[in-house]
C-alpha cells in the first residue's frame, strides 16, 4: 500500500464526460433528500452546509432543495445524480451493493466507533485514503463525493420498558445493516432489515418491537411516540453516507477557484456537522425523550458481549471484503480497523473539544491527499 496515496476525486469525475472545467456564472443546483427537511440532520446538518457554500462562494454556488423523496428515494439518488435528474444528493451507500461493491462496505464499519468526533475522522480517512476501489466507485457512476457522514451511537429503542439486556432475547429488531443485524443476533434477538421510514409503522404494526437507532431518529422518524424502553448505551455508529455528492456533470460548471472554496468550506465544517446535525440533535431529543421513555444503562452482559461483538468485526469486513473482490480484504479490513482505533484512541482525546485540532489533523491525514 502507497503511505501517502495522493487521489483525485475530480479529475476521476470530469473523466466521466471527457470535458475539461469551463468557469461558469452564479448557477443553483439541485439538491435531493429522500429524507424529510425537518429531519435534524437535514434541518441542522445539511441545509446549514449548503449556505455555507453558498456563503462562501459569494452565491456563485447555490441549492434547491427537493426533500422528502419527492424527486428521489433512497435507493435512487445515484442514478439521479448520474443521469441529472438532481445535479447533487444525500448517497446512503448502504443501499447500493451492486452499484458502489466497494463504496458501501463503509456502511459495514459501524461496529468499529463509538464517538461520533472519532467515527467521522475515521470514516473520511478510510474512505479517502484507504479505499481507491471506494473512489473509483463513485467516479464510474458519476459522482464526486464532497465528504462521509457517521451518526451518533445508536442504541436500543423498544416499544415496551425494558431493563437488563436479557430481557432482549427473542425480541425482534429493526435494524438498516448487517453490522447491527450481527450485534442483534450477539444479544439473542432476531434481527429484521427495515427502511428508514419504516420504523414507524414497523414497530406501531408490532413487526418488530425494538429498533436500533440513534436518539435524534426517533424524532426524526416519530418513534418518540410509541417508544416506551431505551437502552442507553453505544452499540455502534452508522456512516457510510455522503450527504453532498455532486454529479461529475454540476462539479465541471463550477469555476477551478469556487470548487477550491468548496474544498476548504467542507474541511472546516466537518466537526461542525456532526455536532450539529447528531450531537447537539441528540441531546434536545434526548431532554424530551427522557420524559416519557424509561432510560436505563447498559449492564455488565451487554457491555461483555460488545466487546466479543467489536473484536469479530474486523473478520467480518474482511469476508465481506473478499466477496465484494477487493484484492487484499484482509489487508484493507485491518487498515480500516487500524484507522478507527487511532482517531479513537490518539487523536479523540486531541480533537473532542477542540474543532481547530480536529480540522488541523482531517486536513494533514485526509483532504491534503485529495485533489479537490
Amino acid at each position: 500500500m502507497v503511505d501517502r496515496l495522493r487521489l483525485s476525486v475530480v479529475a476521476a469525475a470530469l473523466a466521466v464526460g471527457g470535458v475539461a472545467p469551463i468557469p461558469a456564472a452564479a448557477e443553483t443546483f439541485t439538491y435531493g433528500s429522500p429524507a424529510p427537511e425537518q429531519a435534524l440532520f437535514n434541518r441542522q446538518g445539511v441545509v446549514p452546509l449548503l449556505r455555507r457554500i453558498e456563503e462562501a462562494t459569494d452565491g456563485r454556488v447555490s441549492f434547491r432543495g427537493l426533500f422528502g423523496g419527492t424527486v428521489v428515494q433512497f435507493p435512487t439518488v445515484v442514478s439521479a445524480v448520474r443521469d441529472g435528474i438532481v445535479d447533487s444528493g444525500f448517497v446512503v451507500l448502504a443501499f447500493y451493493p451492486s452499484d458502489l461493491p466497494f463504496a458501501s462496505i463503509m456502511a459495514e464499519t459501524t461496529g468499529l466507533g463509538t464517538d461520533p468526533i472519532a467515527t467521522i475522522g475515521a470514516l473520511n480517512e478510510a474512505f479517502y485514503t484507504a479505499c481507491p476501489e471506494c473512489l473509483e466507485d463513485m467516479r464510474r457512476e458519476g459522482q464526486v463525493p464532497l465528504f462521509v457522514n457517521s451518526t451518533t451511537p445508536v442504541v436500543m429503542q423498544c416499544a415496551a420498558a425494558v431493563g437488563a439486556s436479557e430481557d432482549l432475547a427473542g425480541r425482534r429488531v429493526s435494524v438498516i445493516g448487517l453490522p447491527e443485524a450481527r450485534w442483534a443476533q450477539q444479544l439473542g434477538m432476531s434481527p429484521v432489515r427495515t427502511g428508514i421510514t419504516d420504523l414507524l409503522v414497523s414497530l406501531q404494526l408490532g413487526t418488530t418491537d425494538c429498533a436500533l437507532v440513534p436518539i435524534s431518529w426517533a424524532q426524526s422518524y416519530g418513534l418518540i411516540d410509541v417508544v416506551e424502553g431505551v437502552i442507553d448505551y453505544p452499540q455502534g455508529i452508522p456512516g457510510g453516507a455522503v450527504p453532498i455528492s455532486m454529479s461529475a456533470t454540476a462539479w465541471e460548471r463550477i469555476s477551478e477557484e469556487d470548487r477550491a472554496v468548496i474544498r476548504e468550506t467542507v474541511v472546516t465544517s466537518v466537526y461542525d456537522y456532526v455536532q450539529a446535525a447528531y450531537v447537539e440533535a441528540d441531546a434536545g431529543v434526548r431532554a424530551a425523550f427522557e420524559e416519557r421513555a424509561a432510560f436505563v444503562a447498559g449492564d455488565a452482559r451487554m457491555q461483555e458481549l460488545w466487546s466479543t461483538y467489536q473484536e469479530a468485526e474486523v473478520e467480518a469486513i474482511a469476508a465481506l471484503a473478499a466477496e465484494r473482490g477487493f484484492e487484499d480484504p484482509e489487508g484493507f479490513a485491518q487498515r480500516v480497523a487500524s484507522i478507527y482505533r487511532r482517531w479513537h484512541e490518539e487523536h479523540l482525546p486531541i480533537v473532542r473539544d477542540d474543532p481547530a485540532a480536529f480540522r488541523e489533523i482531517l486536513e494533514r491525514d485526509v483532504f491534503s491527499q485529495v485533489e479537490f
